[in-house]
């Protein structure tokens, strides 16, 4: 079995609540685990059978007429992985996540800097975090423009369905019913509300209740703004709260702020994009060479 539709992320966007969602209808079979991540990483060395069996059906079960995975990190993908997907399936629907960037970003800094880091966040300066904003990685998840156009580039624009994080804890029904009718499932069938409802934190989750920082704020405003004054645009006016909250945020900087973006997050940033740059360049040579093996 293979299967019919990818969720694609991107990082800190609802994966896993959208998985677990989708997992309820009963026309649509997820796969164990949630992110098989094998277009970013097993492909380098399964091959795609072993990928196809994450579809199979449970022993004595029909195959389900929908099936998919979610794997964030498809989100950063190059165009030529992307197409790749494309010509192996041509038919799936792709389904992308897109939260605010300054909310995406500092959820991502929890996690990477608070929990996996072992830091904690009221103590780190300001630079810290605006170099881990600068990280490729992070702004490459963040650019859903570009996250856009390569997918649609691939897939066309009818085959990509956007949804937005806030639905998620403001209407998830209606959010669900269009998804279930892009991925081909029965959009009228209801999931219970209680199951699909955001799930707060449990004590010692490693979340830290940290506020972000004015000039955090105003720094991840000052860097997507005019991204998403462009996305918006695209998108018929969708991010319009979006880029009030931003014009908002921008509203508060102070003289020194723009200083001290230049020379804690774009300059001392540098070392770490240079790095990452070799990295990736080694990574995408190795993503295509597997390509080549499997086929497609």
């Amino acid at each position: 079995m293979k299967p019919t539709f990818l969720g694609i992320g991107p990082a800190r966007c609802g994966s896993t609540w959208l998985h677990r969602s989708l997992a309820l209808h009963p026309d649509i079979q997820m796969s164990d685990p949630k992110q098989v991540c094998y277009f970013n990483q097993w492909i380098l060395s399964r091959d795609l059978e072993w990928y196809w069996r994450h579809f199979d059906p449970a022993e004595g079960d029909h195959p389900a007429p929908v099936r998919g995975e979610v794997t964030p990190f498809y989100a950063r993908l190059s165009q030529p992985s992307v197409d790749s997907i494309a010509r192996l399936l041509p038919d799936a629907g792709i389904v992308l996540t897109l939260r605010n960037p300054i909310d995406r970003c500092w959820s991502g800094a929890h996690l990477d800097l608070g929990h996996y880091g072992k830091n904690t966040l009221k103590d780190l300066s300001p630079g810290t975090f605006f170099r881990y904003f600068e990280r490729a990685r992070v702004r490459r998840y963040t650019d859903y423009s570009e996250i856009i156009r390569r997918w649609r580039s691939a897939f066309g624009p009818a085959q990509v369905h956007i949804a937005l994080f806030d639905d998620i804890k403001g209407d998830p029904i209606p959010m669900l019913e269009a998804i279930y009718r892009h991925v081909g499932a029965d959009p009228s069938w209801k999931p219970p509300l209680e199951e699909v409802a955001p799930r707060v934190r449990p004590e010692g989750s490693g979340h830290q209740d940290h506020e972000m920082p004015e000039i955090v704020r105003w720094y991840l405003a000052d860097l997507w703004h005019d991204r998403v004054v462009g996305l918006n645009h695209e998108l018929e006016g969708l991010l319009d709260h979006w880029v009030a909250m931003m014009q908002d945020a921008l509203g508060t900087v102070r003289p020194s702020w723009r200083l001290r973006r230049a020379i804690l997050g774009k300059a001392g940033s540098w070392p770490e994009k240079v790095a990452f740059a070799c990295y990736d360049a080694l990574s995408e040579a190795r993503l295509r060479k597997a390509w080549r093996r499997v086929g497609a």
